[in-house]
């Protein structure tokens, strides 16, 4: 590759799941694998040093919501005709206002206020360059809401798997251990939400011995009584976390509706990477629908014994592992392998845009 300028700031408003796995992740494999070519600096707090900005060709506020976020949108803006670098803006959820409703859900406990976050969005895209969003459908959800003129300017950054960031072990155990590793927003207190029609099932598995269930956090009064539960990780951590854990089977409910729509597939690609066999919602527009094997999709029509069954089956480690390699083969054949070169390069052309040539 070539680069006319080497550094991409990522100015994150937190150090949240999302931003970790969009940039956080990337920073960490390619600051220590590309010679110094591009480098990914990747903070809380904006950074001013004027011999930064001089290399800088991208900088990038993820999920731009609140008023802190256009703040360093603007104070980047005034700076960008003497630096000449891109403000970028980066979306991995729907945050805001379709036909003038919100996109969350009653059960999603979000302390994110849309109207605002709608707002500051729109105020914010006249000093932005570029859109990134992490799926084709969040990318048409931005431009319906904000104008066809956006459309030759935003582009898809895919979420991706990092292998390299996590590790497989040998565990034996006498009954599979099943992992929910999902957002708290998922649910609220004594609301199963995404969860809806999954607790019997998961309670009855494990009271039959079938299988044991973990998860992070605090259960709301959601989670069987017999569910381990581990406290919440950081999400620098998360991966390493995951990997060490080394779940047999990992879960991911949703419930059909546009938030959920929006979602990437970014529990597909932990499943891959922990090597762990991945049992998930499945229904028009989910996001995991190309990832899980026949076996471990959960449609509308999947009963709670239903849900048992795939649990029952999961037991088998032969068939647990030709179900791994079902959701590793769709990744991989979608270059959503953060370590093959395609999936790099793309990364890098994408975020770096026209400061980069790819040879």
């Amino acid at each position: 590759m070539i680069m006319q300028k080497k550094y991409a700031l990522i100015i994150g408003g937190d150090r949240g799941p999302c931003q970790q796995a969009r940039f956080g992740n990337w920073a960490s494999l390619m600051n220590s694998t590309i010679s110094g070519e591009c480098e990914f600096v990747f903070c809380t707090s904006p950074i001013m040093d004027p011999y930064i900005l001089a290399h800088t060709a991208t900088v990038v506020i993820p999920r731009p919501c609140l008023e802190m976020h256009k703040g360093n949108i603007r104070r980047y803006a005034e700076l960008k005709k003497k630096y000449k670098y891109e403000i970028v803006v980066d979306f991995d959820d729907v945050l805001w206002k379709i036909d003038g409703k919100s996109p969350l859900t009653e059960y999603n406990p979000s302390p994110l206020d849309i109207d605002e976050s709608d707002r500051v969005i729109e105020e914010s895209l006249k000093w932005v360059d570029r859109v990134l969003c992490s799926t084709e459908f969040l990318a048409y959800c931005f431009c319906y809401r904000f104008g066809k003129q956006w459309v030759e300017k935003v582009t898809v950054l895919p979420n991706y798997a990092f292998g390299s960031l996590g590790w497989e072990k040998s565990v034996r155990r006498k009954k599979p251990l099943v992992v929910y590793g999902g957002s708290l927003c998922h649910f609220k207190d004594n609301d199963h939400g995404d969860f809806k029609g999954w607790i019997e099932p998961i309670t009855t598995a494990i009271e039959e011995g079938i299988i044991d269930f973990l998860a992070f956090g605090d259960d709301r009064g959601v989670f069987p009584e017999k569910t381990l539960l581990e406290p919440c990780v950081d999400s620098s951590m998360w991966l390493a976390t995951l990997s060490n854990i080394h779940p047999d089977i990992y879960i991911a409910p949703l419930q059909t509706n546009l938030f959920n729509k929006c979602k990437s597939p970014l529990k597909a690609l932990e499943a891959s990477v922990t090597g762990s066999a991945f049992v998930a919602s499945v229904f028009p527009g989910s996001p995991y629908k190309p990832f899980v094997p026949q076996l471990c999709a959960v449609t509308k029509d999947t009963t709670a014994d239903g849900i048992v069954e795939i649990f029952k089956a999961l037991q088998d480690p032969v068939i647990r592992k030709e179900c791994v390699k079902t959701t590793r083969h769709a990744v991989a054949s979608r270059c959503l392998v953060a370590e093959m070169k395609p999936a790099r390069d793309n990364f890098v052309k994408t975020l770096f845009g026209k400061f980069v040539e790819i040879v």
